[in-house]
């Protein structure tokens, strides 16, 4: 069997990673758009936020990728630069989920200040929603961050409780 280049087994855990956010987030987009609409008194069936959520998914999704994975990409690139070089592959497990919800904090920002209106994304408009967007790109960091593992280099580092006994 062929083994997979160090290359391929990232990109395919940056891409893992990546479809948690998004579809986390198009999720979370769409359930606030829809709380936001109850507010307002209209009826929303059970039925009919399935449906809404899965339309989301296939509309509303390709548009949040855009936004949200530059900022996520280079986030994680960075988050493990520095937990594997600076810090021997430590603290991976706080720095990919930090830095990918500070992230999507400077890309709301960005993206909201160069939109027409005042704010692209609805469900930034209110503290829990904006909360609930960026606890997505948390869980797309701390994804990437369980993926990743700590690394070869400490993978096989025996310990004195898993070290094979000596002959």
């Amino acid at each position: 069997m062929q083994k997979r280049s160090p290359w391929f087994t990232v990109s395919l855990h940056v891409a893992i990673a990546l479809l948690v956010g998004i579809v986390l987030g198009s999720i979370i987009q769409t359930q606030a758009n829809l709380a936001a609409l109850s507010t307002m008194g209209v009826e929303v069936s059970a039925f009919g936020r399935v449906m809404t959520t899965l339309w989301d998914l296939v509309t509303f999704s390709p548009i949040y990728a855009l936004l949200f994975s530059v900022g996520f990409t280079v986030s994680q690139g960075v988050a493990l630069f520095i937990s594997r070089l600076a810090l021997a592959g430590r603290y991976r497990l706080l720095l990919c989920p930090l830095l990918a919800i500070i992230a999507l904090f400077l890309t709301f920002h960005l993206v909201d200040r160069f939109a027409p209106m005042s704010t692209l994304m609805a469900a930034t408009r209110t503290t829990l929603g904006f909360v609930a967007m960026l606890a997505s790109a948390g869980a797309a960091g701390l994804t990437l961050a369980l993926l990743r593992g700590r690394g070869r280099h400490h993978a096989h580092r025996a310990t004195p409780a898993t070290a094979p006994p000596a002959r």
